[in-house]
């Protein structure tokens, strides 16, 4: 059988199985982003049984991020070398065994293990997606696939607090790490019948084991300098060591994927115009998006003290508006990019400034219809950008152009999803100090209040002494629970000027379809970029 004729079967089999491929490969990927959000729900839980603080606890979420950012890099390579239906399978599998290592751990490093193996399964199992949907569809129909591959990519996240918080009340906590479970297997089972075994122009590379523990390294040194950065000191030696090294491996992993004939990260693929700009806004669109979904959860259970369950039901309205606006998003972005993906971004970013002024006694209403306006300026912005990057790369490069976007994307996620459990947890270090200075004598409110608990625990007996002590600890539990309001509304402004600033590269995308050259790569520059 000649080369040319695999290609066709691969081809053939794909197209005539699409939804099914397309509903397979949606599985997992739903079910990973799910649970990758389900723990946010559950983080006040998992710090109150292992005694730790927010600085700590944040590695459930940015630790899962951070290894599916690198693990993104692997995909295209797997996919490559043993097929997209075993690349699959093998996710799934080191999902599920991780999965169950999170329900049975008993520390709190075992359960950020078992999030980080999660994070490597689901990094594999996106661009899978994005290649798999991609590929499935002809031209004049990627847009309504790009609008499919988004619904996930978005949905996901507004269901993981939902089922994560009806495990929560009903069993444990710890269920949260199977909850995705049934799905991924499901999808396992669906996928021996709908996957091909290849895909069409893909030729095998070798895997560039130089260029992974470069980008591996320059990842982890980067988030773990910023996530410690407070708690050591910035100007420390730890912490300027690890920004220098990280620098330092970025640098050099940059320089490697220029000259290697194995790339990872398909530098080159930025000489394509379309492909960078896209990149840029994807950058900006997974910094916003994915650091707003660890917020939120955490706002509704901290501040507004809703259940888990609660929390996870103001969040469905917004994943559900989504049903009906992908479809209508698809099909615009077959046309154009930049009006959907400048209004989208404009939208969201509208709605986290709102919420500036939130706090205890902000309405459910409000909660929940400004969620749903800004989840709604998503769903327009990632089927057009997805497109965007994809449609002038030829057919050749698509699966290393889904892992390369996807994992720029990714890196966004996880540099924003770090930098606002920082930002969080600095500001309401900040705002309790100031709370702290203004109680002096001359405080009146203070005074009132001090006074009218002084009265309150007379009532029960108490010495002088002993509600004397009550009251300013009770004083101390509502400075910080105010400290940490505000600290919220902080970081919903920030997460809004962020997707602000993405407005500016939105400006200059395209419109109209890009002409791809199917001119195959050169030997050795594999991931020549087309313009």
């Amino acid at each position: 059988m000649t080369p040319d004729s695999a290609d066709d079967r691969a081809r053939d089999f794909l197209r005539e199985r699409r939804w099914f491929a397309t509903i397979t490969v949606n599985l997992a990927m739903i079910s990973s982003i799910m649970s990758s959000t389900m723990t946010n729900v559950a983080l006040p839980d998992i710090m109150g049984a292992h005694g730790v603080g927010q600085d700590i606890a944040h590695w459930l979420s940015t630790g899962f991020i951070s290894a599916q950012t690198v693990c993104m890099l692997v995909a295209a390579w797997m996919v490559a070398r043993i097929g997209p239906r075993y690349t699959y399978l093998t996710a799934i599998a080191v999902f599920v065994t991780a999965s169950f290592i999170g329900l049975y751990g008993t520390t709190i490093e075992t359960l950020i293990f078992a999030r980080v193996m999660q994070g490597s399964a689901a990094g594999m199992l996106q661009p899978l997606t994005l290649t798999i949907v991609f590929a499935a569809f002809p031209p004049d129909q990627r847009g309504k696939a790009m609008g499919i591959f988004s619904m996930g990519v978005v949905m996901g996240p507004a269901l993981g607090p939902f089922f994560g918080g009806i495990i929560i009340d009903q069993f444990s906590w710890p269920f949260v790490f199977v909850g995705a479970v049934p799905l991924l297997v499901l999808g396992g089972a669906l996928a021996m019948s709908t996957l091909p075994l290849k895909i069409p122009n893909l030729p095998s590379r070798r895997f560039n084991w130089l260029s992974f523990a470069l980008v591996t390294l320059a990842v982890s040194m980067f988030l773990t300098s910023l996530s410690n950065g407070q708690r050591l000191g910035w100007n420390s030696p730890e912490i300027v060591l690890g920004f220098v090294t990280a620098a330092l491996a970025a640098g050099a992993f940059l320089l490697w994927e220029m000259v290697t004939k194995t790339p990872m990260l398909q530098i080159r693929l930025f000489a394509n115009k379309r492909f960078a700009l896209a990149s840029v806004v994807g950058f900006i669109f997974g910094a916003g998006m994915f650091s707003s979904m660890y917020l939120l959860p955490l706002y509704s259970r901290t501040v507004q003290e809703f259940t888990p369950t609660k929390t996870g039901l103001v969040l469905i309205p917004a994943g559900l508006v989504l049903l009906f606006i992908f479809p209508i998003a698809g099909r615009i972005a077959q046309n154009t990019a930049r009006v959907p993906v400048f209004c989208g971004l404009g939208l969201f970013g509208l709605s986290m400034l709102l919420f500036h002024d939130a706090d205890a006694a902000t309405s459910l209403l409000f909660f929940i219809t400004v969620t749903v306006c800004g989840r709604a300026g998503l769903g327009f912005v990632m089927p057009s950008i997805n497109l965007h990057a994809l449609r002038s790369l030829s057919n050749e490069l698509v699966a290393y152009g889904a892992g390369t976007f996807t994992f720029v994307r990714m890196l966004g996620a996880s540099i924003g999803t770090n930098a606002v459990a920082i930002y969080l947890d600095r500001q309401t270090d900040v705002h309790l100090e100031w709370f702290k200075g203004g109680q002096t004598a001359d405080n009146t409110m203070t005074a009132d209040f001090m006074a009218k608990m002084d009265e309150y625990l007379m009532q029960y007996g108490l010495s002088g002494i002993e509600h004397s002590a009550g009251s300013i600890a009770h004083l101390r539990r509502v400075m910080e629970w105010q400290a940490n309001t505000v600290a919220h509304q902080d970081a919903f402004v920030a997460v809004g000027l962020v997707f602000m600033i993405g407005l500016i590269p939105a400006l200059f995308l395209k419109t109209g379809d890009a002409q791809p050259s199917t001119a195959p790569p050169r030997a050795a520059s594999p991931a020549r970029a087309t313009t």
